[in-house]
């Protein structure tokens, strides 16, 4: 909280006035390396993402999805019939619209769960 890093903030103020200047110097110097490398194992921890995913709608060459075409939204949809994301997928946001508005139409119609 705000209160606790002020009241952090105080103390290592003090700590530093206690101290002749060159001491200060080192101590900080000291500080920002480590936070330096906090941040670094902090990078390295994050997933990195190998591979570009890219549009699979678009790659086949699909130039309409069809609501009777259960077999092609199936691979966009999970077992408890929830439509996957962007992220997860890789399709294009035009195609994403479509394939997520095609979806409804069949669950409407009952072709879908």
């Amino acid at each position: 909280s705000k209160s606790r890093m002020s009241k952090i903030n105080r103390e290592r103020g003090a700590r530093l006035r206690s101290i002749n200047s060159r001491a200060k110097r080192t101590m900080k110097r000291r500080e920002k390396k480590r936070r330096e490398k906090r941040r670094k194992e902090r990078r390295k921890r994050r997933k990195k993402r190998e591979i570009r995913k890219t549009c699979r709608i678009s790659e086949d060459g699909i130039l309409y999805i069809d609501v009777f075409d259960t077999e092609l939204m199936a691979k966009f949809v999970t077992e408890q019939g929830k439509i996957l994301p962007r992220r997860i997928t890789g399709t294009s946001p035009k195609w994403q619209k479509k394939l997520a508005k095609t979806i409804k139409r069949s669950r409407n119609m009952g072709l879908m769960q």
